[in-house]
């Protein structure tokens, strides 16, 4: 399999001026938000955070409405982890697989995961080992190479599946995660904030613990807020949920209504996701 290095022209760049400047240029954005700045759209809109969250996620825009659509000019700027979200609509819009080999089922599975994983059991859904595996995917960094390495291993993923030895694995490695998120270090801080450290991602289980979560990424020295759904998130904050927090967290920082983050590039440390979370709290009233 050629490698999408050869096939694809990708740029990576966590300054939002930058995107700015390649979208003009005719490159298409694929999920770059900025927080405070907004995110940078191509002609295809291929994001879904902050004042775009009224759009549905760009994978399965991607795959069900603009499959091949950069396909005769396959050029594209990211920012961010490269998560399966925008992977795929990477591989959909510049047609680097054929559109039957895109099940309908993965891609709105991919979809529901990125927007709403917490009611999500993925080892019991059609799919959901296929999502596992690349979730799985180690070394996946904030860079460019880490974004053609993750778009040739789901690549690989839908054009040859999974063996059984390697399901076992994937299986073993996800209950794995789940034991590592039970164990990780948990505080509350007052009653509707939980505030966690960890090395793997958890708010399936955290959200079990409390509506709002605050987790600090001990690998990528980041910071997440997250709350249980939107209807939640409304609530107990009003219309735009987290959007109301997350000017009031300092610039750059952004999402959709019950889940964001930290500035893109910056990094924090654990005593300032405390303030964090403690700011969040007094919000709450």
């Amino acid at each position: 399999m050629q490698s999408a290095q050869d096939l694809i022209d990708l740029v990576y760049t966590d300054h939002f001026s930058e995107a700015m400047a390649l979208s003009a240029l005719g490159y298409e954005p694929v999920e770059c938000a900025y927080g405070g700045n907004g995110s940078v759209l191509g002609d295809l809109a291929m994001d879904h955070h902050g004042a775009e969250s009224w759009r549905e996620g760009v994978a399965l825009r991607a795959c069900r409405d603009h499959y091949g659509a950069r396909k005769k000019d396959p050029r594209f700027v990211v920012t961010g982890t490269p998560d399966a979200d925008a992977v795929l609509a990477v591989i959909a819009l510049s047609g680097l697989v054929p559109a039957s080999q895109i099940p309908q089922a993965f891609y709105e599975l991919v979809n529901l995961h990125d927007v709403d994983p917490v009611p999500l059991d993925l080892l019991s859904m059609p799919y959901g080992e296929e999502l596992l595996y690349f979730q799985q995917l180690e070394r996946l960094r904030r860079d460019r190479p880490s974004f053609f390495r993750a778009i040739d291993e789901m690549r690989r993923l839908l054009l040859g599946g999974l063996q059984p030895k390697q399901r076992t694995t994937i299986r073993r490695r996800e209950e794995h995660r789940i034991q590592m998120a039970e164990e990780s270090f948990l505080e509350h801080i007052g009653e509707r904030v939980l505030l966690v450290e960890s090395r793997v991602w958890g708010f399936d289980r955290w959200y079990r613990k409390a509506p709002f979560v605050v987790s600090y990424s001990q690998r990528a020295s980041s910071i997440t807020i997250g709350c249980r759904s939107m209807v939640v998130a409304e609530q107990m904050l009003g219309e735009g949920g987290l959007l109301r927090v997350f000017p009031q967290m300092g610039h750059g920082w952004g999402g959709r209504e019950s889940i964001g983050g930290s500035p893109r590039g910056v990094v924090f440390s654990f005593d300032q996701a405390r303030e964090v979370a403690e700011k969040l709290e007094a919000l709450l009233g």
